[in-house]
């Protein structure tokens, strides 16, 4: 079945329920926890957490991208048998896992979070277990395009997390112990769910030769893994280091608004866009539409992060008490990390079509290096915002890596002009904006929308638009004043 761009959209938008369920959990405890632990317990959460997303990343092998390739290329036959051979690695990768966190708990938390903090950590590490199989399983709705069903499934998820944490931490005032408790429940019940229906549906078949071809495309992303994870979660390791887990508390916060962006474009784009570019891959006109995409994504994504970047102080308030103040001036430069992060899959398309995988860790070497080093260099000064900066400064040359490498496997004509305008645009309502930090309310709320609202014009007045969506646009309006007329005829009164 061919995903066309609208269907693409269009599922992306129903996806988002799903995963905003997901991650709206995190954002709904976040002032539960940061009122409920101290900043210095909330970065031991945060460190907990990365910990066992890096024991997560060496036990997927890449399963999830390679089950979403080899579907589509076998003949349908055969792929309950890759769905069920990955779920099958996966249920023994994670038992695997969570028996090795539990033996080796006490070394592990004293060496990477603090001493005293083995028993959270062997609770998480079964969480790796319950991540890996639902995910898994839950590849089963995305191949065939069951987009309520995961919607579903993703809110049911939110409201057991949500009933944990209420009960474990705010009800019993178990503190840390019951954060960490709390969503390692709620994630082993949603796993059992989604795994009794993907078995339910298809079996649980397995081929060694299937898995042999899965972990060959997968084993690669491994390797780029690691490098990524040195990126995405080093800065907490060294902020915890040099600095303190008080400050981990603090970039963690950060990082949570940052992710306001992710959460509400890339994460639902980027969930269907995976099997989108198998989908439409022999078509001929797929490099503009991925091109296209590009530019669609950017123009969605820039007008979202000018928002939450204007805001940052209004969104750090609601989210935690005034001893979290400090996390305000780290979210525009954290946005700014989170945009690369989320444009760059669109930069690595020609590796996804190839088959060439492997030049994928090269982008991330040079991503993880310049990260190290700005960390390194930035962190004691700065603290949470040089660590911020140093992602910036990984993300940047990571894109160009990564567009360099994948552009001479399969050429992609990006719209550069278009994307410089946006981004330029954007860019210049941000530093407008900004200004009104420093005056009374009502002035600086009218000064912060007003940059927001002048990023559309500036766009239009900068022809932005090419004529086709323009005349896309103008067909649009003429249709919706056509209904708000027929409405108005509908309630208008008959003669008397």
């Amino acid at each position: 079945m061919t995903l066309g761009p609208r269907r693409l959209w269009r599922q992306s938008a129903v996806y988002a329920l799903g995963l905003w369920s997901t991650s709206l959990a995190s954002a709904v405890l976040t002032p539960v926890y940061t009122r409920c632990i101290s900043a210095d317990q909330y970065g031991v959460y945060e460190l907990l957490s990365r910990t066992t997303d890096i024991i997560l990343m060496f036990a997927r092998m890449g399963m999830i991208m390679a089950v979403l390739r080899f579907f589509f290329l076998v003949e349908e036959r055969e792929r309950p048998t890759v769905i069920g051979t990955a779920l099958t690695w996966s249920i023994g990768a994670g038992l695997a896992s969570g028996l090795s966190v539990w033996a080796w708990s006490e070394p592990l938390s004293r060496r990477a979070i603090g001493a005293g903090y083995a028993p959270e950590l062997a609770i998480m590490g079964w969480t790796v277990l319950f991540e890996l199989t639902y995910l898994t399983a839950a590849t089963l709705l995305r191949v065939r395009e069951q987009v309520a069903l995961y919607t579903v499934a993703a809110v049911s998820r939110f409201l057991l997390a949500i009933a944990a944490n209420m009960i474990l931490v705010v009800w019993l005032r178990r503190g840390l112990w019951g954060i960490v408790v709390a969503n390692a429940a709620a994630s082993g019940l949603s796993a059992l769910a989604m795994t009794a229906y993907c078995v339910s549906q298809i079996g649980l078949k397995f081929s060694f030769g299937q898995l042999g071809r899965l972990l060959v495309f997968g084993a690669p992303l491994v390797l780029t893994g690691v490098p990524t994870m040195i990126t995405n979660v080093g800065d907490r390791y060294l902020l915890n280091l040099f600095a303190s887990a008080h400050e981990v508390g603090i970039y963690s916060l950060a990082t949570k608004v940052r992710m306001a962006l992710s959460l509400a474009v890339f994460d639902p784009f980027v969930f269907v866009y995976a099997a989108f570019i198998f989908s439409i891959a022999k078509e001929q006109d797929a490099p503009c539409i991925y091109a296209r995409t590009t530019t669609y994504l950017a123009m969605v994504a820039i007008p979202v992060a000018l928002a939450v970047a204007l805001f940052s102080p209004e969104v750090v308030r609601i989210l935690a008490p005034a001893s979290y103040g400090a996390a305000a001036a780290v979210v525009p430069v954290a946005l700014l990390g989170e945009f690369l992060w989320g444009i760059a899959a669109q930069f690595e398309i020609g590796i996804y079509l190839t088959g060439h995988t492997m030049w994928k860790p090269v982008a991330a070497i040079v991503a993880s290096v310049m990260s190290l080093a700005g960390n390194f260099l930035l962190i004691p000064r700065y603290g949470p915002l040089g660590a911020a900066w140093a992602y910036v400064g990984a993300r940047l040359p990571y894109c160009i890596v990564l567009y360099l490498c994948s552009n001479r496997l399969y050429h992609i004509p990006y719209e550069w002009r278009r994307l410089a305008t946006v981004g330029g645009c954007g860019l210049l309502c941000y530093v407008l904006g900004s200004q009104g930090a420093s005056l009374p309310e009502p002035l600086s709320w009218q000064l912060r929308l007003g940059a927001l609202a002048a990023l559309p014009l500036l766009l239009f007045a900068l022809r932005f638009p090419v004529q086709e969506e323009m005349g896309r646009l103008r067909s649009a309006l003429q249709s919706a004043v056509g209904y708000m007329r027929h409405l108005g005829q509908l309630d208008s009164p008959g003669p008397g």
